[in-house]
């Protein structure tokens, strides 16, 4: 069993922290290319010991993701919506990640045209589309995408008449795009060094960027632009905001001039927002405060000053106006009631207060989706949108006239029969109640939502529960659907929320006072709302999970420290965990904004108040804390990987697990992900898998028997499938040696082309099914490609994938670290921890072999030799040799010698390096193998390859021969029968994927003809394909 990792202590003193030495501000690294060589070393090991852990709720992970999959519609579609003459909607096709963008002209029943598919980018891992914006004219596409999480955008551009991308391309943007007057024009905002937005630019189609006119530039690195239309389309908002003020710029449109015109200048505190309705511009403000739960006012559109701004409807502190949204007859602001948003219609702007009136509907806890860039301007109807924990997204359309409504689209089906939803309601504690600004009235409860299956919940003892709470930056957690919640409860473990102070749940004033001096409300809440839960016998705290991400991250994290017996565990992802530090770091991304959130930390009260919480600085040594699961993502820009880094670090050095002579120490966890920012995992299917391994962590602490279940069932199938697959009970035997190579557990030799997740996503499932029928028993993997930018099982999600596919159809895989790219840069480390990370991974999968290491040296700088077969690359094969036997002592190895190529090498030049192998391993140059081979190449040709595998045969080494031939032809049915004849087994270089550069080897002329016109033929494990008698 792998050990925890132990950072190195390094010490670091801050000026701001004279006396308190910063052991782990080492693992900082804030360099845009690789990390340096400590940092990665140890991030490799905490993401080893990470898999370790989740190997040991692998099959239950993969369970969830089954059940998740039950929950949804994988073929579905939004509801149509019209607009300048085509009807609109995306939908989701089975197996695709991301969502398609289609439009039909005119009419409903016209040809569909998918005008933007992201899952056609495959060369990128990452892919977050931000903004989709057509032309006024239907002709050109703008779309805005993020390919790597690390919050730097790039706008694209297209025709959509003929499909070919424009070759405008404009980097360095911010996530929105938005056409002018006409095609010729966007605009758009460039972001700073701290990814801030902050000048927005009009650029024209056609013309080089550099020509792109500069309309605003907003230098206070508190505030961020952000672009936005009017319902109307009429008028381009640019808007300029920081946490506690903002000012709005606007464009019109259908103006000659197009001059960029100041709505109101910004004004310390004042908060408003913006739409528009024939000759008056609507807005909703704060008024500086004293409005501090939204005004809604309006002023003629010619005549912006404030002093024309005139109230629409008479101020409620009691129900926060959250948004305007203007239609040309009517308006709707959406009100929060009891901290459920409704819209309001306003039918006239002058009578509004007599006649306005709330739309209701059935239940009391709901979200609300008012989709502005899906609605009809002209219409007389709105589009409603509504989900809970228990209801899918439901489309509904409110008719203003006739007040009825008719449901467009209903949920998917799900029933909710089983379960309840419920809120109770936390006292907040009396200390801490405290006044928001202008005495706007805030409650003195928490709520707390609850769902759970009615006949699993125990009235009469605790209840295993799972709490999220978030209470920060004016962000409400909604009640959303998440069908991941339903494999907690199903398992009895009640999903709970709590919306404690911070959030904008019941308005603003909420939010105020959980902020700058009084953020320990937000804590103290927490801690309110699970002493209630205990109270009240509906959990207690070693049942309790509870989770939190971003800020919500600082909420646990500060929570734990306040009251290390809270509960059981802990999730915290992206988690603001290093918050002090970061927020002495101007150089930072967001660290200046969030002055405005946390406070500035150059001021002696704020520094004092923020260092008494942050959860860094206040680890307690010799305490037991909850078992902790933290996720990160090295391409995070808001929050580093190092926070929660050294926050791990911290934790373990602390003796906060529970001491060494504790036999129940707490589990701490790191997992960071390569190609992850902020937000985490991308595409659908990503974001369900993920999440299952956050469900299967939480039902693994709280409900010891799934655990035990996962270890019986680790790696059998449970998973749906439309292909044939193998029994379970029949997965296949490690292969073994027959003298001459290595052999299938009935005696077959290993037969098969390759696969790869160096870059792309492994092939289908299906492909894998499909080789049964072409005689193949077994894949050539090349899992990961030497890069030492990225840590070892940054492809661990789709090799997984490979591995299982294969296993799941009765093949066997021969995994190998890949050269290939990034011209050849190895590294002995990198290779040390590929072999940690996917030897122990793998090591009790029976159809797994490992091979080391895939033409080490063929072309990349060698091991300070210029020989052929440098010492280097020997000793790399040794090394990653003992590792994958510390880890693996039963799995077949294959070592790879360069000689083998047959480029200038012969039988002795590989028993040369045979017998160094030996002696560094055996101390022993003539040792024989027992479960060891030779790996081979073909390129030196089949006359070539023929007398060196023949003399290494002769001498007792076996063989096997993993890459020959070439993806772009036909398998080279010469070489094939060449092999056969000398009894190796063999895997061809045809690939199976679609839709990469691989060759089909499923494609018939590729394969199947060639075989059968020279009539080879071979014991096949599965079918009659090639055929069932000796070569």
């Amino acid at each position: 069993m792998m050990l925890p990792p132990v950072a190195k202590r390094v010490s670091t003193v801050h000026p701001y922290l004279p006396n308190v030495p910063d052991y782990y501000h080492w693992l900082k690294d804030t360099s845009k290319s690789g990390k340096r060589e400590d940092v990665m070393e140890y991030m490799n090991a905490e993401e080893a010991y990470a898999q370790e852990q989740f190997a040991k709720t692998s099959y239950l992970a993969d369970t969830i993701y089954e059940e998740i999959l039950t929950r949804i519609v994988e073929n579905d579609q939004e509801v149509p919506y019209y607009n300048n003459n085509y009807w609109y909607y995306t939908r989701t096709v089975e197996g695709e990640q991301y969502s398609l963008y289609c439009r039909r002209f005119q009419s409903i029943d016209a040809p569909e045209q998918v005008y933007l598919n992201p899952n056609l980018f495959k060369e990128f891992s990452t892919i977050f589309v931000t903004h989709v914006s057509v032309s006024p004219s239907g002709k050109l596409l703008a779309y805005v995408m993020d390919t790597a999480g690390d919050e730097k955008y790039t706008i694209y551009f297209k025709n959509l008449e003929t499909g070919e991308p424009l070759s405008d391309q404009i980097t360095d943007s911010a996530q929105h795009v938005e056409w002018g007057k006409d095609d010729t024009s966007v605009y758009y905002f460039s972001q700073d060094d701290l990814l801030r937005p902050d000048k927005l630019y009009r650029h024209i189609i056609g013309q080089d960027n550099a020509s792109d006119v500069m309309l605003v530039h907003n230098a206070d690195e508190k505030f961020y632009g952000k672009l936005q239309k009017s319902a109307s389309t009429r008028f381009l908002f640019a808007i300029i905001s920081s946490q506690q003020t903002n000012e709005t710029h606007y464009i019109d449109l259908e103006s000659e001039s197009l001059e960029l015109k100041c709505f109101w200048p910004r004004e310390h505190n004042h908060l408003y927002s913006v739409d528009h309705q024939d000759d008056f511009f609507l807005i909703v403000t704060n008024g500086g405060g004293k409005f501090l739960n939204g005004l809604l006012q309006r002023t003629r559109i010619e005549n912006t000053d404030k002093s024309q701004w005139e109230d629409v409807l008479k101020y409620n502190p009691y129900q926060p106006i959250n948004k305007i949204l203007a239609f040309k007859n009517f308006a709707v602001a959406v009100e929060r009631i009891d901290g459920i948003e409704y819209p309001r219609v306003i039918e006239s702007l002058d009578t509004a207060n007599e006649t306005s009136y709330v739309v209701q509907y059935d239940g009391d806890i709901f979200q609300l989706d008012l989709a502005a860039n899906r609605q009809d301007y002209n219409s007389d109807s709105f589009r409603i949108r509504l989900a809970n924990q228990l209801t899918p997204w439901k489309t509904l359309e409110y008719n203003v006239k006739s007040r009825t409504i008719k449901t467009l689209k209903k949920n998917n089906g799900f029933d909710g029969s089983k379960y309840t939803l419920r809120r109770v309601f936390a006292p907040i504690p009396k200390h801490t109640r405290i006044s928001a600004p202008f005495d706007t009235p805030v409650p003195d409860y928490i709520p707390i939502t609850l769902l759970y299956r009615t006949d699993l919940f125990k009235s009469d003892a605790p209840n295993k529960l799972h709490l999220m709470a978030y209470g920060a930056y004016n962000s409400a957690i909604p009640p959303y659907f998440s069908p991941s919640s339903f494999s907690l409860v199903d398992r009895g473990i009640i999903a709970a929320t709590a919306h404690i102070r911070g959030g904008s749940e019941l308005g603003r004033g909420w939010y105020e006072t959980a902020k700058f001096l009084n953020k320990k409300n937000s804590f103290t809440d927490l801690i309110a709302c699970t002493d209630y839960l205990v109270s009240e016998g509906i959990t207690r705290a070693e049942l309790l999970a509870i989770e939190g991400g971003s800020a919500g991250g600082l909420l646990v994290g500060a929570v734990m420290n306040m009251k290390p017996d809270i509960c059981h565990a802990v999730i915290a992802f992206v988690p603001f965990v290093d918050m002090l530090n970061t927020m002495m770091d101007p150089s930072l991304p967001v660290t200046i904004s969030d002055y405005e959130e946390w406070g500035n930390p150059n001021e002696k009260e704020y520094f004092d108040y923020m260092l008494s919480y942050s959860p860094y600085e206040n680890i307690k040594p010799n305490v037991k804390y909850p078992n902790i699961f933290a996720k990160t993502g090295f391409n995070d820009p808001r929050l580093g990987y190092w926070e929660p880094a050294k926050w791990v670090a911290k934790l373990r050095a602390s003796n906060t697990n529970g001491g060494a002579d504790d036999p129940d120490k707490s589990i701490i966890i790191l997992h960071c992900k390569h190609g992850s920012g902020h937000a985490g995992v991308t595409g659908r299917y990503g974001i369900y898998k993920d999440r299952s391994r956050d469900i299967a962590f939480v039902i693994s602490q709280l409900d010891a028997s799934e655990v035990k279940l996962n270890a019986a069932k680790r790696w059998r199938k449970v998973t749906k499938t439309t292909v044939t697959t193998i029994p379970t009970d029949a997965a296949r035997g490690r292969p073994k040696l027959n003298g001459k190579t290595f052999v299938a557990d009935n005696g077959n030799r290993l037969r098969g082309p390759f696969d790869s997740t160096e870059w792309t996503n492994a092939a289908p499932e299906a492909n894998y099914a499909a080789l049964r029928n072409l005689g193949f028993n077994a894949v050539h993997l090349y899992a990961e490609n030497f890069d030492t930018t990225l840590a070892a099982g940054n492809r661990a999600a789709q090799v997984d994938l490979a591995v299982k596919y294969a296993g799941d159809n009765g093949l066997y895989v021969i995994l190998v670290l890949a050269n290939g790219g990034k011209n050849g840069d190895y590294s002995l480390s990198y290779a040390e921890a590929f072999w940690k990370f996917y030897a122990a991974r793998y090591a009790a999968q029976t159809h797994v072999l490992f091979e080391i290491q895939n033409e080490p040296v063929s072309w990349g700088p060698p091991y300070n030799s210029a020989s052929a077969n440098p010492p280097g690359a020997i000793n790399l094969e040794v090394q990653a040799y003992k590792i994958i036997r510390q880890y693996a002592p039963e799995s077949p190895i294959l070592f790879f010698s360069y000689s083998v190529l047959g480029y200038s090498g012969n039988t002795q030049a590989i028993l040369s390096d045979i017998q160094a192998v030996n002696t560094q391993i055996h101390g022993n140059a003539n040792a024989k193998w027992t479960n060891e081979a030779v790996a081979f190449h073909g390129y030196g040709g089949v006359a070539n390859t023929k007398t060196v595998i023949s003399g290494l045969l002769s001498a007792g080494y076996p063989a096997v021969m993993t890459e020959f031939g070439t993806v772009n032809n036909a398998i080279d049915t010469s070489f094939v029968s060449t092999l056969e004849s000398l009894g190796v087994s063999w895997l061809d270089f045809q690939g199976i994927k679609t839709n990469d550069v691989s060759t089909y080897v499923l494609t018939s002329s590729l394969y199947q003809t060639p075989v059968k016109n020279v009539g080879l033929c071979w014991p096949s494990d599965f079918g009659t394909f090639p055929c069932n008698k000796a070569a």
